[in-house]
């Protein structure tokens, strides 16, 4: 079955001007924000994020956000992976970021995967989730985690 979709059915999450790559915009659909069935345009100059803003959509976002910011032990295994991938990055970008970078297909392949493991790990910062469960600001390990 062919679902119809309508510009009313989305909402904007954000624009950036200029055009993002192709695995930018696969690291994004694959991780987290799939949840709210995220679209992806070219708009002219402008790379456009969409999620479908649904009730069914939102309650999923809201699910899986109070499964990991309010729940300890989800939310310290998630921020230590986190930290774990935070200090990846900067031995990244200082060999692939240089003018001339020289990569190997294996080295290529492990690339993607930090990147790839990174987005999925930073897409449940947005505001998306967090917003979601806003009505629980007072919750005390929320408070904690949101700290962190």
């Amino acid at each position: 079955m062919n679902k119809k979709i309508f510009p009313k059915d989305y909402h904007l999450m954000f624009r950036v001007k200029n055009r993002a790559s192709f695995l930018v915009s696969e690291f994004l659909l694959s991780g987290p924000l799939s949840i709210g069935d995220a679209l992806i345009v070219n708009r002219g100059k402008f790379w456009v994020f969409y999620l479908y803003n649904t009730k069914e959509a939102r309650k999923k976002i809201k699910k899986t956000a109070s499964k990991l910011f309010l729940k300890k032990i989800n939310f310290q295994k998630y921020f230590l992976d986190f930290k774990k991938h935070k200090k990846i990055f900067p031995k990244i970008s200082n060999k692939y970021l240089q003018k001339s970078p020289q990569i190997n297909l294996k080295e290529f392949k492990e690339l993607v995967e930090n990147l790839k493991d990174f987005w999925k790990l930073y897409g449940f910062t947005e505001y998306v989730f967090i917003d979601s469960i806003s009505d629980k600001f007072e919750n005390k390990i929320f408070k904690e985690n949101l700290k962190k």
